[in-house]
């Protein structure tokens, strides 16, 4: 098992200087790349797990910061991000329409009213009639108007 550290200096301004040892380093930086967390009073305001899932996506995406993101992908990707596989590990697999309104529009919904100033904007991706895919820009919009 390595060391977390390969020193740690405390200066006299209260500073702490540190570096990772060379075999524990990869790992951390990888952790901090992947690793999500909300506070307890956002979650404690989400009522679907939808909304949580699409929580879990925006921050992942936007590298914690949940600034201005974007999150693309196939019909397969979100379904599979959103309703998992059953019992047999076959992907579930709904009609578009029904997925992009009960799915989608109720965590898009629900995150919207958490997060008053933040734009959800949901394009469908399609080729000739058949929708390939969605892609949701999530916007911070800074003002100082009471919305």
């Amino acid at each position: 098992m390595a060391q977390l550290f390969e020193y740690i200096d405390f200066v006299e301004d209260g500073a702490i200087h540190f570096k990772f040892s060379r075999p524990a380093a990869p790992y951390v930086f990888q952790l901090r790349k992947n690793f999500y967390s909300f506070h307890l009073s956002e979650l404690a305001n989400v009522r679907s797990k939808y909304a949580l899932t699409m929580m879990k996506l925006w921050n992942a995406n936007s590298n914690g910061k949940l600034e201005s993101t974007s999150i693309k992908g196939s019909i397969a990707d979100w379904q599979s991000w959103f309703l998992g596989s059953n019992s047999h590990g076959d992907p579930i697999h709904w009609q578009s329409g029904r997925f992009k309104q009960k799915v989608l529009g109720t965590a898009i919904s629900e995150l919207g009213k958490l997060y008053p100033q933040t734009l959800f904007t949901l394009m469908t991706n399609k080729q000739g009639r058949a929708v390939t895919g969605y892609q949701l820009d999530i916007t911070n919009i800074h003002t100082s108007l009471k919305l």
